[in-house]
């Protein structure tokens, strides 16, 4: 009887937060929950927003709607990309009410100028940032894997690469990086948690 005690809550958590997206600097998607939209085709019906022109979307910017379901109702996620290339650190967040109508919960989208790409460019600078590298195995690092990255303090994007790696300096750590196009500095790094 006491074992049954146990395995209900243990159930009960899985069964609300199976669809809870997790955090991450990786441009990781499902295909099946991601809608790739015409910055025009978005209409929200909400108390805030009717139009995404509302919300002054560059043309340049393509718009990815997401979304997920949970015991307190549904949220919207409008990503953004330019030319197919994931943009991190821009997002427009809203919860959904009961009665339809949208309630923004965060808006970190900001108007960019539209940064250049040179494919061939970068996969020579993808080389030589994965030759040049010390701390980190970069032999992931890869053209395929660009984002143009939006920070605060930065009034454009930066093109950069994501890479899983391990830290040579912590016993061959694995961490994700995010490594700057121009010169390979590491603008971020997330260490992976050990599972039990």
């Amino acid at each position: 009887m006491k074992k049954s005690w146990l395995f209900i809550p243990i159930l009960f958590f899985w069964f609300f937060y199976q669809k809870e997206s997790s955090e991450s600097i990786f441009p990781v998607r499902d295909e099946k929950s991601v809608e790739v939209l015409p910055v025009k085709a978005i209409k929200q019906t909400g108390a805030k927003f009717e139009t995404i022109e509302q919300l002054k979307i560059q043309e340049h910017h393509e718009v990815q709607r997401e979304s997920f379901d949970s015991p307190l109702g549904k949220t919207i996620v409008y990503s953004f990309s330019q030319g197919g290339i994931p943009i991190l650190g821009m997002a427009i967040r809203m919860r959904q009410e009961s009665n339809g109508t949208l309630v923004e919960e965060e808006n970190t989208y900001r108007p960019i100028p539209p940064i250049p790409v040179n494919r061939q460019v970068l996969e020579e600078q993808a080389n030589l940032i994965k030759e040049n590298s010390s701390r980190y195995d970069l032999s992931s690092l890869s053209p395929e894997s660009l984002v143009i990255l939006v920070r605060e303090g930065i009034d454009g994007g930066e093109l950069a690469f994501t890479a899983t790696s391990t830290d040579k300096l912590r016993s061959n750590h694995p961490v994700q990086v995010v490594v700057r196009a121009d010169d390979g500095k590491i603008l971020r790094k997330s260490f992976s948690r050990k599972e039990f």
